[in-house]
């Protein structure tokens, strides 16, 4: 039972011609030239749109690159002399000590990660099975911790305090000293047979989740901060680093280049976690996620996986050595370098992989509402950005060296980074220019689904409304809000006034109408009520024979046949049934709903249905509104590609035909 929600699906056929010819014109203008230009934004709000390539600094390997390669049959081998000119496969054996005094020689046994997420907090571990030896900073052996017992770690003056409890939520007064001195640091180890979940040390808090860890972990009081620390052999590390870094679902070659990189990342140290920890856990070092991770709500997920395990064998103990120094190579590499990489300690490579079809980031557009930050800067109205120098690789001239910001009262210059930090965009490969928000494409999807639903061109305020809405929900939030918007219902309850009762809706029963309408009702509704009203029954004629005659012609759009109508007639006779019931029968009937899909596509998608898609769809509007099947039409990539085709059609060569 449902009522086209457009006026040349509106049922009442002796005026669809006139409707027909109102809204199809509207519609086919818009076919038939260019969308409405949108009006400039207006001069107190600002939006900067950046079209850009890759994601990450674009230094070394780009770890969709190197996807793409393995995909080409490249080998690790080839993948990693691509991107790290200048260096050799080798082994830490071979390499030379750092040239950088401040890096400590790293045991590949014994590698410090700290774990940033637990500094300057207190620490809580347990373990599952057996129980957890404890050492001081002498390396003194205290005494061990039974089974099922938690430990809490705290600061205490320049020392760190071990306290025992019955989980990570105690409260505090539940916690106990389980030793009267105080030390340095606290170093924790399972004593157990067990692995994984079982026999690793658990960290975790109070509500709920927490990290296994392979090894040992240490809590050092480090003037007044506390560290926790992982300590941990360089390939258990690197199992906890590889899927987190790149998906496990990659190409073997991908993942092995991944796990050579990783290795060789970490054995070139880093000064900045000296000299507690020899790296971190987080993207400012790699990702590390221990062994298992548990969510609050208590869902475990493996932080390990059994392709990057193969990956790592393989290539045990591999890393790059430097062909200058014979160091090893400080490996950096970032998810996407955009199609060409950063000189920078190796030299810049074109990244013919990183266009593999699985790279969301080898090209990108965002849109920056810098309203507030140009008013920040006190020189008036933002008029230009402009790219001042690149790097001279790739398109648009490579990555930004210097951007200048113009304004009303002067410039600003910023280095590309600065850019990319200031405005969160992916990497300082782009180009900027000042917009309404939405791209060409989007715009006249966007003015199309205005015309199709409102009938009318978009406001500014609603195009840049659509961008956050695009990126949100896509096409289904922009065609979903402008079609059960008051505006359309509003549209709607007129045309069935008029088309239903002959006449324009009075201010009491549009009023009336809205708010049912914003309460639930579906505007078909509206329709079998007005259709079906003792004014419409009065209107066609004021008899069961009349108004089922009208029934026919307005609805189903012929003229009734005698076995019909006195089949309608002797239901109403014998059964009772009232005028809304007969209506609200015409509107469930496969005749009405054929029709009203036929209808819809024309008008959406400007064709007949296929079969198929006039069966599923007949049917469908037993329990939906003719409007969500507009909407569902409005959001395919067929009806996108028309508001393409008439945003570029050119008025002038046009045919009748089209």
């Amino acid at each position: 039972m449902s009522v086209s929600p457009f006026p040349h699906q509106t049922i009442a056929r002796r005026s669809r011609a006139a409707l027909v010819s109102l809204v199809m014109l509207a519609v086919l203008s818009l076919m038939a030239s260019s969308p409405v230009a949108a009006q400039d934004t207006p001069a107190d709000e600002t939006l900067i749109r950046f079209d850009g390539h890759g994601w990450g600094h674009g230094r070394g390997l780009g770890q969709y690159g190197a996807l793409g390669y393995a995909r080409q049959g490249w080998t690790s081998v080839q993948i990693l002399n691509h991107y790290y000119g200048g260096t050799t496969a080798g082994i830490l054996a071979d390499a030379a000590p750092p040239l950088d005094e401040r890096i400590a020689p790293i045991d590949p046994a014994a590698l410090r990660v700290e774990i940033r997420g637990n500094r300057d907090r207190s620490a809580c571990v347990s373990i599952g099975d057996g129980i957890m030896g404890v050492k001081d900073a002498a390396g003194t052996e205290l005494d061990p911790v039974p089974p099922g017992t938690f430990i809490r770690l705290v600061l205490r003056g320049e020392g760190v305090a071990l306290q025992v409890g019955t989980s990570c939520s105690s409260d505090p007064d539940d916690w106990t000293d389980a030793y009267e001195t105080l030390t340095a640091s606290l170093s924790i180890r399972p004593v157990t047979t067990a692995g994984g979940i079982a026999g690793d040390l658990r960290l975790g808090s109070t509500d709920g989740s927490g990290t296994w860890f392979p090894g040992t972990l240490t809590f050092e009081n480090v003037g007044g901060s506390e560290r926790t620390v992982n300590v941990v052999s360089v390939e258990q590390y690197l199992q906890g680093v590889v899927p987190n870094e790149v998906p496990a679902s990659w190409d073997a070659a991908a993942l092995e280049a991944q796990s050579v990189a990783a290795r060789s990342y970490v054995l070139a140290g880093d000064v900045r976690q000296q000299p507690y920890a020899d790296t971190c856990d987080t993207t400012l070092c790699q990702v590390y996620r221990g062994t298992f991770r548990q969510s609050s709500n208590g869902q475990i997920t493996p932080s390990t996986h059994g392709s990057t395990n193969a990956a790592l064998a393989a290539t045990e103990g591999v890393l790059r050595i430097r062909d200058d120094n014979g160091t090893v190579a400080r490996t950096e590499f970032s998810s996407s370098t955009g199609g060409w990489t950063v000189e920078f300690d190796f030299p810049a490579v074109e990244d013919l992989g990183d266009a593999v079809e699985d790279n969301p980031n080898h090209n990108w557009t965002t849109v920056y509402d810098a309203t507030d930050w140009v008013a920040s800067r006190e020189l008036g109205a933002l008029l230009d950005v402009q790219e001042i120098e690149r790097d001279g690789n790739g398109a648009d001239g490579g990555r930004v060296i210097m951007a200048r910001f113009v304004f009303e009262e002067g410039n600003l210059d910023f280095t590309g980074d600065e850019v990319r930090r200031a405005f969160g965009l992916k990497s300082s490969w782009f180009s900027a220019s000042l917009t309404s928000g939405l791209s060409p494409e989007n715009e006249a999807y966007v003015e199309a689904l205005h015309q199709l639903f409102l009938g009318r061109t978009a406001e500014p305020a609603e195009l840049r409304q659509a961008v956050g809405t695009l990126a949100r929900d896509g096409r289904y939030g922009v065609a979903n809000e402008l079609s059960v918007s008051d505006e359309w219902a509003g549209r709607q309850i007129d045309l069935l006034y008029q088309t239903a009762l002959g006449r324009a809706s009075d201010v009491g029963g549009r009023a009336f109408w809205l708010s049912r309408v914003a309460a639930g009702l579906r505007i078909s509704e509206v329709g079998v009520d007005l259709y079906g009203s003792p004014e419409y029954y009065e209107r066609s004629g004021g008899t069961d024979a009349s108004f089922i005659d009208a029934l026919y012609r307005d609805l189903l759009g012929r003229p009734a046949d005698q076995g019909g109508v006195d089949f309608w007639l002797a239901r109403m006779d014998d059964e009772g049934l009232a005028a809304w019931q007969v209506t609200q029968n015409f509107y469930a009937s496969p005749e009405s709903r054929g029709d009203r899909v036929t209808q819809i596509y024309d008008q959406v998608l400007g064709r007949q249905p296929d079969a198929g898609g006039l069966a599923f769809w007949s049917e469908q509007l037993l329990t939906i509104d003719d409007v969500r099947l507009a909407a569902d039409l409005a959001i395919s990539d067929e009806y996108f590609t028309r508001t393409q085709d008439a945003a570029t059609q050119d008025p002038t060569t046009q045919g009748a035909s089209d």
